[in-house]
């Protein structure tokens, strides 16, 4: 039986969300002023027990696909999308948090404008215990912030399903997936745009800059090297990106995350 076609998929992976996280993010999108969507989450194989933990929304909007093992993220969002049942895909993680009116306010924003492929919000920035900053950068999307590593933040955009499936869906570059797929969009002459209201509650902790080592920056090492290319950088412009990633890398976590709030608290 054929399902009814819904206006927005929302596409989430979960891997070892702590779970209050977990079930905070999926109340915020069932809490949205915006109703008529499906919320595909990927099990992938994680210590959660996901089917237990949605089957207490009793939400029958909520989808679960269950990988057979361990996929990724590129490959658990990529299998979303594909059983996704509209014309707009809204990203989300499984540790953030949508404010209520989040998807009526993209979903109208790229309805009204057709010439943007995607449309990112701003987002403000969670420790796990308070909000300590936001980000800043809106309007048009262009080739130069792609080049200057000036992204979308990822679990705050709306995107046209079409395009997406039509440029390949994410790559497949570990832990910068996004990037990828911007660069992608943008070389094929797709735009974006990023609103200045705030739609999610974006948590980044200690522990996720702990994780930021060399090791797991292979992905983007590569991608410099490769798909970042093809926005026709200078070898100054790749160089400038390949050294300021280098020295994140190497930093201790600890220092970067200190850095990084201390930053933020300072642009308020």
């Amino acid at each position: 039986m054929k399902k009814n076609k819904v206006e927005v998929s929302i596409i989430m992976s979960e891997y070892n969300t702590p779970v209050e996280l977990l079930k905070e993010s999926i109340q915020s999108l069932l809490n949205q002023t915006f109703k008529n969507f499906e919320l595909i989450i990927v099990d992938d194989c994680g210590k959660n027990d996901l089917s237990k933990v949605v089957k207490e929304f009793n939400d029958d909007r909520i989808i679960v696909l269950k990988n057979k093992k361990n996929m990724g993220l590129v490959a658990s969002l990529n299998k979303a999308i594909k059983a996704s049942n509209s014309d707009y895909l809204v990203r989300m993680d499984t540790d953030d948090y949508s404010y209520p009116n989040r998807i009526e306010l993209e979903y109208n924003f790229i309805k009204k404008h057709p010439e943007y492929a995607v449309v990112g919000m701003q987002c403000e920035f969670y420790d796990g215990k308070e909000i300590y900053g936001k980000s800043h950068k809106s309007g048009e999307l262009t080739k130069i912030d792609l080049i200057n590593q000036t992204l979308f933040i990822h679990p705050s955009v709306i995107m046209k399903k079409e395009v997406i499936e039509k440029i390949g869906m994410y790559p497949d570059y570990q832990r910068c997936e996004d990037f990828a797929l911007w660069i992608n969009l943008i070389v094929e002459g797709y735009r974006g745009y990023v609103m200045d209201e705030v739609g999610i509650r974006y948590t980044i902790r200690e522990e996720d800059y702990i994780k930021r080592t060399l090791k797991t920056r292979k992905g983007l090492f590569k991608l410099l090297n490769e798909n970042y290319q093809k926005l026709n950088p200078t070898k100054k412009q790749t160089l400038k990106l390949k050294l300021k990633n280098f020295v994140a890398g190497i930093v201790p976590g600890k220092i970067m995350y200190k850095y990084h709030k201390k930053r933020c608290k300072n642009e308020k």
